[in-house]
Formats: structure tokens, sequence, C-alpha cells
């Protein structure tokens, strides 16, 4: 039987509890991330709902952002990396299995056929097409502004084009870790 007067038992269960009001916050933040202009009044309904402070919610929504944003940063890494990767593999034509093995599952390898054909177009379009900004492409794809300018595609050819890379974000796991890390670099400063 459990003693109901155990203090050490009530503490367990108050800590757990809390941990699990602390994981329904977060979920309906996290939900609601990309809302646009989503703020005090939704953070006061998650207030009266779960039952946290405000002080609580606030630091729950900050972490939210900061995990959104190693997300997206994560993203536009991988996207890049994996681009120059197929851009330089097609450009000195060392095209063999290989290629088709690392990509395997990040890119829609029919796609490859038109990149094969002209790999700087493409992989400008690919990166205007996914939102990379144009001095990172000038940085990946090491072109000059002139370069870029020539190479820059039209919104027809954006309107006709459908990416080949498959978006691949962090899991859980990986942003909840690189979030602590953040807040340990924090902590020592």
């Amino acid at each position: 039987m459990i003693d109901k007067t155990d203090l050490e038992i009530q503490k367990y269960v108050q800590e757990e509890l809390q941990k699990q009001k602390e994981q329904i916050a977060e979920r309906m933040i996290w939900r609601n991330i990309n809302v646009p202009y989503f703020g005090s009044a939704y953070y006061e309904n998650v207030v009266y709902y779960v039952g946290l402070s405000r002080e609580t919610i606030d630091k729950i929504a900050d972490k939210c952002r900061r995990k959104r944003n190693y997300q997206d940063g994560y993203k536009e890494g991988a996207l890049l990396v994996d681009v120059r990767y197929v851009w330089h593999t097609l450009k000195k034509q060392e095209q063999n299995a290989s290629l088709e093995h690392m990509t395997e599952g990040r890119v829609d390898q029919s796609g490859l056929k038109a990149w094969r054909k002209n790999p700087d177009k493409y992989a400008v379009l690919e990166l205007v097409s996914q939102g990379v900004e144009t001095k990172d492409i000038i940085k990946t794809l090491k072109f000059t502004e002139d370069e870029l300018d020539a190479l820059y595609p039209t919104d027809e050819e954006l309107d006709a084009y459908h990416p080949i890379f498959r978006e691949e974000g962090p899991s859980e796991k990986e942003m909840e870790e690189a979030y602590q890390k953040m807040l340990m670099r924090e902590w020592k400063s």
C-alpha cells in the first residue's frame, strides 16, 4: 500500500506532473510556431489550459523558437552540401554509380537527367527554388555575381521547376541536444 503522507512520493508525483505540463505546452507552441503573429494572446491560452506560469510558457516558447531556427539552418545547410556535391560531381564528369548511391533517398533520381546536361543552371535553379539567399549560392558554388546573374532563373523557369532534393531536417532528439548545448554555452559565458 502507498503511504499517502510520504513527502518523497508527493514530490515525485508533482515533478512528473510538471514535466508533463511542460511537454504539453511545448507541443501546443510547436504546433503553431509557423503561424505569423501568434504570441501574447496565444500564450495566455496555453497558461490557462496547461496551468503553468507565463514566465514558464515564455521560456518554453523561446526554446521552440531556438529549435526552429536550428532546424531551418540545418535543412538549408544540408541542402547546400548536397547540391554542391551533385553539382561538383556532374561538373567534373565523375559520373558513376556512386552518385546515385550517395544521393539515394535524398534526390529524385529522374531529375538528375537535366542536371547532367547543365549542372550550373540546375544547381542555381534548385537553390533559388528552395529559397536560398543569393550570397549563399555564390559562396556555395563559388560563382561571381555576374556568373550567377547569367544563370539566375526566370519566373517561368521557377514555376515549371520541381525541386529534386528532399528536405532533410534534424530529428527531435538532435534538436533537443543542440538546444541543450546552446544553453550550456550561454551558461558558461
